[in-house]
């Protein structure tokens, strides 16, 4: 079998919005087959679309795409954050979206991605990075322990039936 063709990392621009579009929505099924907690809202592609340019403007913020044979084939979204007042003062990179192709996986992408994002993390000064990953994507919890990440904290959910006075429609805030 011959060698997987070589990982190219970058950062994103605006001429991948639309390969990046296409690759958000195939994550956001592939997570939501996992959990339909987190399934997207109906306005969720547009709006993830809308703030693509964040990405490519703030110093704050960070969005890598890993390519194979010159085609995108997985994606990372990062942004950088403070503690809360109360605690000391360690700035981080939360990872936030990590996606990549089925065809390309187990070729390195992600972890380029990951070691793109840590360089990044490490230039603006982050002492840590942290990645929520969905308690029944096994694959992902095995690949991010790999790379040396250690459990902080698990976030647990509890089923709430509303009252038909609390099942008021939401006010969506943020993309």
């Amino acid at each position: 079998m011959p060698d997987p063709a070589p990982v190219v990392v970058r950062r994103a621009a605006s001429a991948d919005r639309d390969a990046l579009v296409r690759l958000w929505v195939v994550f956001m099924a592939e997570q939501a087959a996992l959990d339909a907690r987190v399934a997207p809202s109906d306005d969720a592609e547009p709006r993830w679309r809308a703030s693509l340019p964040d990405f490519f403007e703030s110093g704050d913020l960070a969005l890598f795409v890993g390519e194979v044979d010159g085609a995108v084939a997985g994606f990372l979204t990062a942004e950088r954050y403070a503690a809360p007042p109360v605690y000391a003062d360690v700035p981080g990179v939360y990872l936030n979206e990590l996606y990549v192709v089925p065809d390309a996986r187990r070729q390195g992408v992600a972890t380029a991605l990951f070691s793109a994002a840590r360089a990044w993390a490490e230039s603006t000064g982050a002492g840590e990075l942290r990645m929520g990953v969905l308690a029944r994507n096994e694959a992902a919890r095995l690949l991010v322990e790999a790379w040396g990440a250690e459990a902080h904290a698990v976030t647990y959910a509890f089923a709430v039936v509303p009252t038909p006075r609390e099942a008021a429609p939401r006010v969506r805030m943020g993309f």
